[in-house]
């Protein structure tokens, strides 16, 4: 059937644009194949082959049923010298759904670079869960960048800890609220 009507449509072209039979065949072929890889594309879609993106698993159900831990920043990372910035672009407001988009940018000071193996993200839970692993892909010297995360809905505060190079340090509590 699909065979067909593309015969149909090339013996049209044919007529109507003054085509030559060997560019008709070459037309034929290439909607045939088009078509071909069109049904292929929806057929691997449909039997579940192909997926949409799915998001990664922040925070599980389990770590968010845990009471909560310690939410504030440990006083020994601060001294004199000014260790990195942390800005929170993502989650901007306070509550949100999931999942989430997660961006942390990080800026280092004094011709100093991020140390990037250093970087250690905390779910502040009792006992506090280390998101560092499950991050570790999307953690740059530039920040964090998740454009899915899985998050339960509840209140959560994670705690992002970050070293330069010289070994100055910086920290900071991201805490936000996920409506379902």
């Amino acid at each position: 059937m699909v065979h067909r009507s593309f015969r149909v449509v090339a013996t049209q072209l044919r007529r109507s644009a003054g085509w030559g039979t060997a560019a008709m065949r070459a037309a034929t072929l290439t909607l045939y194949a088009l078509s071909l890889v069109s049904c292929g594309i929806a057929i691997l879609g449909v039997s579940g082959l192909i997926s949409p993106v799915r998001a990664m698993t922040l925070i599980s159900e389990e770590e968010a049923r845990r009471p909560v831990g310690e939410v504030t920043p440990e006083l020994g990372l601060r001294g004199i010298t000014r260790g990195p910035s942390i800005k929170i672009v993502s989650p901007s407001g306070v509550t949100t759904t999931s999942p989430v988009v997660l961006r942390i940018v990080f800026e280092a000071h004094g011709g100093s670079a991020i140390n990037v193996a250093a970087v250690k993200v905390t779910y502040l839970k009792s006992p506090s869960v280390d998101l560092t692993q499950r991050l570790r892909p999307y953690i740059t010297a530039d920040g964090i960048a998740v454009d899915q995360a899985d998050v339960p809905a509840g209140r959560h505060a994670v705690r992002i800890d970050v070293r330069d190079a010289e070994g100055r340090q910086s920290s900071s509590v991201l805490n936000f609220t996920v409506d379902r």
